[in-house]
């Protein structure tokens, strides 16, 4: 039975790369740049350990369709941020990143995703609208995105629900460089959930604090001014998007 969370995400995986014929490169191509981008930062799990393509097609299988590098590292760790009125901020001795908007929401029946009508909804679908909406900017206008990346297939199916592409769209997106470091959407810079840590997404925040503020010297993104980070899980399918500004 599917009994735990490789199992249920690998049956959703399946339904996903059959509904749009995504080759296991597209997943594998996001392992691949996480993985790169993971070789930058020193707090990293996998800092040291490079991934080639050819690396992931050849790790061992774990659940269909999943293989080993496309499931996270669960990890003991922590992270924090420290959220205050921004008058309060204003003397801080750190720069302060803004928080523009916030939302979340689930599909329904939120406890069991065999029993939705679509078991590829997430909640980000209807959340991301609102949170873009109340922050008065587009996903064009995203310089970064720290997307929760529990597994390789869940982060082609945020970047969809978020509108950084259409549906069935992300396998091409991901193929092309765009995740990439120096590609259009520079995308989890510290190697994520899966090659940085999995410490339940705080860690993606942090980076995305990290960003916003600059002094990366080695994994920056030039002149960052807009961040989005996502959360994704309970009921395998709530989501939520935080829209961070500079």
């Amino acid at each position: 039975g599917a009994v735990s969370a490789v199992h249920q995400y690998a049956l959703v995986a399946d339904r996903y790369v059959r509904k749009y014929d995504v080759p296991p490169e597209a997943m594998g191509a996001v392992a691949v740049a996480f993985r790169a981008n993971a070789q930058l930062n020193s707090n990293a799990v996998m800092c040291g350990r490079e991934l080639t393509m050819q690396d992931y097609l050849d790790a061992p299988p774990i659940s269909t369709p999943f293989r080993l590098f496309d499931c996270s590292l669960e990890t003991d760790g922590a992270a924090a941020v420290v959220v205050s009125a921004a008058d309060r901020a204003a003397d801080s001795p750190h720069r302060p990143v803004f928080v523009m908007s916030v939302a979340e929401s689930r599909p329904f029946p939120v406890d069991e995703f065999a029993n939705r009508a679509d078991p590829l909804e997430i909640g980000l679908a209807e959340a991301a609208p609102r949170a873009f909406a109340d922050a008065g900017v587009t996903p064009s206008d995203i310089d970064l995105l720290e997307v929760y990346d529990s597994f390789t297939v869940n982060v082609l199916r945020q970047i969809e629900s978020a509108g950084f592409c259409k549906p069935g769209e992300a396998a091409d997106f991901v193929l092309d460089g765009c995740i990439a470091a120096d590609g259009s959407l520079p995308t989890n810079l510290n190697g994520g959930l899966l090659s940085e840590a999995h410490v339940q997404g705080m860690n993606n925040l942090v980076e995305a604090v990290r960003q916003l503020r600059g002094g990366l010297p080695q994994r920056q993104v030039h002149n960052a001014e807009l961040a989005v980070v996502t959360g994704m899980g309970g009921g395998w399918g709530s989501g939520a998007l935080a829209i961070l500004r500079r």
